[in-house]
């Protein structure tokens, strides 16, 4: 069966891209990330019995395309999860992007939007179809693999991070069970 490609926000461990961060509640999206796929997301699959493989950037992001391509196999999926973050402290929400023209990302991504929406409960601000040239496009639009790209929240909005950080769990749950279903249709 063809499994789901995870890609690390900010390669997971580059201390060179933390990605968004706030630093009044010291939160970095790539730290973020990093921990909710390892202990949330890569263990709610393997509880499903759908196969994961990790990628991380490596040296940097200009990269990610072709290390997602790398481990692609007809069939498989990528999925990236990234935080928000805006200058105006009251921006909230979650979004998911997928690349222009790909019926399959959009797909996808309209699932893993509402089972996000529904488990936080915060802002639907949609999706967002993406070219190669857009921010997350190199990724999103520039593999093989159907790839979307969930931001989550934003860690720019205290309200949004405390919701999100309670419910980890149930938003691997969320996504878990977009796959499942997106699978099935």
């Amino acid at each position: 069966m063809s499994k789901v490609i995870l890609v690390y926000a900010h390669g997971g461990t580059n201390p060179n891209d933390p990605g968004a961060v706030n630093e009044k509640i010291n939160v970095k999206e790539r730290d973020f990330i990093k921990n909710f796929f390892d202990k949330y997301l890569g263990a709610a699959f393997k509880a499903k019995g759908i196969e994961t493989v990790f990628v991380q950037q490596s040296p940097n992001w200009y990269s990610i395309d072709k290390l997602v391509n790398k481990v692609y196999v007809a069939g498989d999926i990528a999925i990236s999860c990234h935080l928000n973050a805006s200058a105006t402290a009251s921006s909230t929400g979650t979004e998911t992007l997928h690349a222009k023209g790909s019926i399959t990302g959009e797909k996808l991504a309209k699932l893993v939007q509402s089972k996000l929406v529904g488990v936080l409960g915060l802002k639907d601000r949609g999706l967002k179809s993406i070219t190669r040239d857009d921010r997350g496009g190199r990724l999103v639009a520039g593999t093989k693999a159907p790839c979307i790209l969930a931001e989550l929240f934003f860690v720019s909005n205290e309200n949004d991070y405390k919701k999100a950080v309670d419910k980890q769990k149930e938003m691997a749950e969320a996504i878990v069970q977009a796959v499942v279903e997106f699978r099935q249709k």
